[in-house]
This record gives structure tokens, C-alpha cells and sequence, in this order.
């Protein structure tokens, strides 16, 4: 297939959504991020970058944390709901308990941890509203799959609404980092608390455990991405909190807040449409074509990542070394904006192929976590050395490791399988697809 015909194939199921729909949930968000994107300049020039370090590093350290807590249900969700005849009440029951029994264990280590740190609560409400919001993240995906969009919608124009409160206070009532953060922090609580019984929820005891294991085991994979990125953006926030670059952080903040009304918009766009593409990559015969399309785009990672690491690197020192001085906002902004292509790219061949089948599915996490696991070592020793221009060239380095490993997946798998390759089939279809045993054991078709 062509890429023409490729982009067409992509334009016709995308138009098959309402416009209606998805303009007033990505409108809403935006707002929101657009908000908290604000709040961290007026708040920098409020506080002044030193006070500010320590609310920065508070959000920054514990953000992996909301995706921690939700590992992949909101996905799961959108994927396994829309396909359950019977067990939707059930799905929908796990996918709240799920996240609420990782928010204990995660609110445990927070404690643990803000305890023994510099800023003690502001440490400790750092974590609880990542985890809150992951919380959050997850309920209204669950309102937004059983057809209530505009609980999504009114859910951050009210976060929306908190932000500016709070910011509001910084700025006219003298109020500090704890503070703010405790608005915040409270509002996402009490919307998690009216969110909740307001799903079509079942008895615990009648969730089945088939549906326990296949449920979990899907939503383990798919989260894998998210908590990767995660876990080694919180590590460079961890570092350089420990480091002589503390300042930075400030600056690192900022520049990802900012970048997160691209971002997060994009892969909000990416959620709304999840449902129709993992039937449409499953079944469609522009699935294969979709495939080696991923896989074209890996090899282009591959080929271009070392070479603009490179880059990067001898320019980040030039300029350090120009200006006698570490990395300031415009050097961090410009290495972020820089990564954004490969960002942009690793979650649309991310997104294809967790909805491709079993082999690409299962590549995709191992390449996250293989990702995760090099920038995470080499986090180590550059984040300490150089600060702030260390972490942002590891981030780039976890989507080079995670295109070649799932490169390396794909090899050996053709070497070594090449029999029968219409039997294979997704985890996540395993759990959905309409065989009469599955549904027996109370699996949803």
C-alpha cells in the first residue's frame, strides 16, 4: 500500500468519528493543560525559581506515579468495554478496583519517602496528586466508554477552575507551594469521589477470575510505555534535585508543562479513537499495510537517533560552553523541542502496534522497558555530570533503544516462526474475541 492510500485509509476511519464529540473533550483538556502551563510561569515569577525548585520537584519526582496507578486499565478499558456483552459491569468494577489498590501501595511508598526528604509535605501532596490524577485519568475514560463524554469535559473544566483558584491565591493572597498544591490536590480528590458511584459498578464477588488474570495481563503491557517515559523523566527530576543543578529543575518543569498541551493532546486524540482502531487494525485488510509502515518508521528512528544524539550533545556544550554557564530555560527548551519529533513518532508506532497483533504487541512493552532500562543507567552518570542537558539527551536515547529492540523482536521472530502466521493473535483479542469457551468463563466477546 502506498503511503496516499495509507493516509486515506487513516482520513476515512477517522471522519467515521462525530466532530461533535471530540472537540468539546479535547477543547476541555486543552483548557486545562493550557492552565497548568500558565500557572507554572506565574507561579516561577511569583515565587522566584529557588521556592519554586521544591514545588517543581515535587510534581516532577512522583509524576510517574499517575501512570503507576493506572498501568494501562484506561486503555484496557477503552479497548475491552466496547466488545463485552455480558461482563461490562464487571470490567468496569475491576478497572476501578485495580487503580485504587495500586494507589494504596503507591500513597505508602510517598509517605515513606516524603518523610525523608528536604520538603516533607510538599513531597508527600506531590505524590498524592499524582496519583489522584492518574485515578482520575482512568474515571472519566470509564464515563466516557459507557457514553457519558461530558463527564470527561465538566470533570477539567472544573480542575480548570481549581488551578486558577489557586493560582489566583499565589498571586493576591501571598499563599505558598503547599498551599496551592493543596487546592489542587483536593479538588482532584473530590471529583474522584463523584465520579465513582456514578459508573454502572457490580458486587466484587461476581467479577470473575478469568477475567481478573486476562484483564490485568493486558493492562500490564499496555501501560508499560507510559510508565517507562515516566519513570526516567521522575529520575532526572530525582537527580537533579541530589545534585549541584537543583536550580534547573525549575526551568525542566516548566519547559515539560508547557509542551504538555501538545502532548497530552495528541495522545488524548489518540484515546478517543482507540476503540475503532484496534478493530479496524485487527480485522481491516490495511492492517498489514499499517504494520510495515511501524516498522519503516522504527528503522528511520534507528537510523537517524545516534547521529542526533550527536548533534545534540556537542551543541548543548558549545552553548555551555559559550555562555559560561549551565543550561538556562532557552538551552532546555530548545534540546526538548528538538526531541519532540521522536516523541511524537514512538507513540503513533506505539499506538499501532498495541493494537496490532500478539508479537508487536508484546515487542512494543519490551522495547519500552529495554528503553527504559538504558536511559535509566545512563541517566546515572550524565544527569550528575551535566544536569539538566544529561536527562534531556537520555529521554531522546529511551526511544532509540526502544525502536531497536523492537527491531530485534521482529528479526528473531521471523527466523524463528515462519509457519502459520494467521494463528497468531493479540493478547487483548484473547481476552475480547467470541469464542464460546471465553464466554463461559465469563470473557466478553
Amino acid at each position: 500500500m502506498s503511503l496516499s492510500k495509507f493516509v486515506e485509509s487513516a482520513r476515512l476511519l477517522i471522519s467515521k468519528l462525530s466532530i461533535r464529540t471530540i472537540l468539546p473533550l479535547v477543547g476541555a483538556r486543552a483548557v486545562y493543560r493550557v492552565g497548568m502551563a500558565l500557572s507554572s510561569v506565574i507561579l516561577i515569577v511569583e515565587w522566584g525559581k529557588d521556592e519554586f525548585a521544591g514545588y517543581a520537584l515535587a510534581i516532577g519526582t512522583f509524576g510517574v506515579l499517575s501512570f503507576v496507578t493506572t498501568m494501562g486499565v484506561e486503555k484496557s478499558a477503552l479497548k475491552l468495554i466496547p466488545r463485552a456483552r455480558y461482563t461490562a459491569r464487571q470490567l468496569t468494577t475491576l478497572f476501578v478496583l485495580l487503580p485504587a489498590l495500586l494507589s494504596a501501595a503507591c500513597a505508602l511508598g510517598v509517605v515513606w519517602y516524603g518523610l525523608n526528604s528536604d520538603y516533607p509535605l510538599l513531597m508527600i501532596m506531590g505524590g498524592g496528586l499524582a496519583i489522584c490524577g492518574g485515578v482520575n485519568q482512568v474515571l472519566v475514560g470509564l464515563h466516557r466508554v459507557h457514553g457519558r463524554p461530558h463527564r470527561d469535559m465538566i470533570n477539567y473544566l472544573l480542575l480548570f477552575v481549581s488551578v486558577v483558584v489557586a493560582v489566583a491565591c499565589a498571586v493576591f493572597g501571598g499563599l505558598g507551594p503547599v498551599g496551592v498544591m493543596g487546592i489542587m490536590l483536593g479538588s482532584v480528590f473530590v471529583a474522584n469521589l463523584i465520579l465513582v458511584p456514578t459508573l454502572p459498578l457490580t458486587r466484587v464477588r461476581n467479577i470473575r477470575k478469568p477475567l481478573v488474570w486476562s484483564s490485568i495481563r493486558a493492562s500490564a503491557l499496555m501501560s508499560a510505555d507510559e510508565i517507562a517515559g515516566s519513570a526516567i523523566i521522575s529520575l532526572g527530576f530525582l537527580l537533579i534535585g541530589h545534585s549541584d543543578f537543583r536550580s534547573q529543575a525549575a526551568y525542566m518543569y516548566v519547559v515539560l508543562e508547557s509542551s504538555t498541551f501538545m502532548m497530552a493532546g495528541f495522545g488524548y486524540i489518540l484515546r478517543i479513537l482507540q476503540p475503532r482502531i484496534s478493530v479496524y487494525m485487527h480485522r481491516s485488510d490495511s492492517a498489514a499495510a499499517m504494520f510495515e509502515r511501524a516498522k519503516y518508521w522504527l528503522k528511520i528512528m534507528l537510523i537517524s537517533g545516534p547521529p542526533y544524539l550527536v548533534l545534540v550533545a556537542v551543541g548543548g556544550f558549545t552553548w555551555e560552553a559559550t555562555t559560561g554557564a549551565p543550561a538556562g530555560p532557552v538551552l532546555i527548551f530548545l534540546l526538548y523541542l528538538s526531541s519532540v519529533p521522536f516523541f511524537l513518532l514512538i507513540g503513533t508506532i506505539n499506538y499501532l502496534l498495541e493494537n496490532h497483533d500478539n508479537t508487536s504487541f508484546i515487542s512494543t512493552a519490551a522495547g519500552s522497558m529495554a528503553g527504559m532500562i538504558g536511559a535509566c543507567a545512563v541517566s546515572l552518570a550524565l544527569v550528575p555530570w551535566i544536569g539538566a542537558l544529561g536527562a534531556m539527551l537520555t529521554w531522546a536515547l529511551a526511544d532509540i533503544i526502544h525502536a531497536a529492540t523492537i527491531l530485534l523482536i521482529f528479526r528473531y521472530k521471523r527466523k524463528t516462526t515462519l509457519s502459520a502466521p494467521a494463528a497468531e493473535t493479540s493478547t487483548v483479542d484473547s481476552v475480547c474475541r467470541p469464542v464460546d469457551t471465553f464466554e463461559r468463563n465469563g470473557l466478553p466477546r
